[in-house]
């Protein structure tokens, strides 16, 4: 249920590849998501920047066509509107 709610709302719920790199992430950081919407769109890998420490840091999802098409548009409500 949390998974569909972030998608409805138009948040991607990623995932480390690696649990061991949320230790390379301060609370101060500046983090940066480039082309996400590209990304998502294709089925490609995401990496998440960390601009701060000048680490990359693969993340994944696990989505459907739906999902990612939701997400592209902005969520549930935007998605409805557009393929109503």
């Amino acid at each position: 249920i949390h998974k569909a709610n972030l998608i409805n709302a138009g948040i991607v719920p990623l995932t480390f590849v690696n649990p061991d790199d949320y230790d390379k992430i301060d609370l101060s950081d500046e983090l940066e998501l480039k082309n996400i919407k590209e990304a998502l769109a294709k089925g490609e890998q995401i990496n998440l920047t960390n601009i701060t420490k000048g680490i990359e840091i693969p993340v994944e999802w696990d989505l459907s066509q739906r999902d990612r098409e939701m997400l592209v548009e902005g969520g549930l409500l935007n998605y409805t509107r557009n393929h109503g």
